[in-house]
């Protein structure tokens, strides 16, 4: 078991963390206080977790997803949390040229097309979950590659809903001219 190092905010608070897990113990450190919890899931992917003090076992139950570096969590009501990895270092601008479902939901609106150039941060789609309206943003500058997903449908956790490529087009080699394929005679 290796201990993970993370940084995790929420609007201006700013948390942190130390995470080690085994099995269904987990342990937190939050500002280097010791928190001991024991994990279960739940057969409708919600997640339990119990923290046994000296005098007391508190339990919650709610549900976690993850986007890249986001992680939604409800327990009574919806937080979505950034997190920051303090162990792992990434490349310069290493950012995905995918946009996922955070948690299972319904597509409500798409609001761009395949061919779009967009801007960092441009609304995407709007993702109906747990009676809240989620607006899925552009992590990068790029255009929309494609849509995979339709309004009314129901996308489930993690599922790619939008692919991106850079703004020159695809990373794929050019075609030929259209006289056919190069020769090369000597």
């Amino acid at each position: 078991m290796t201990r993970q190092r993370r940084k995790i905010s929420l609007g201006d608070r700013v948390w942190d963390l130390e995470v080690e897990r085994g099995g269904d113990r987990l342990e937190i450190w939050i500002d280097g206080q010791s928190h001991l919890f024991t994990v279960r899931s739940g057969p409708d992917g919600s997640v339990e977790l119990r923290a046994d003090a000296a005098e007391t076992t508190t339990a919650t139950r709610g549900y976690v997803a993850r986007d890249g570096d986001r992680l939604w969590v409800h327990a009574g009501r919806t937080r979505c949390f950034a997190i920051e990895h303090a162990d792992r270092k990434r490349a310069a601008g290493a950012v995905s040229d995918h946009v996922q479902a955070p948690m299972t939901g319904t597509v409500r609106r798409i609001l761009v097309a395949a061919g779009d150039a967009i801007e960092k941060g441009r609304p995407l789609l709007v993702l109906e979950a747990m009676k809240m309206e989620h607006v899925l943003r552009a992590p990068r500058d790029g255009v929309v590659a494609a849509i995979d997903a339709v309004e009314g449908s129901q996308a489930e956790a993690q599922a790619v809903l939008v692919r991106l490529e850079p703004a020159g087009g695809s990373d794929a080699p050019a075609p030929p001219p259209s006289g056919g394929p190069a020769s090369s005679r000597s």
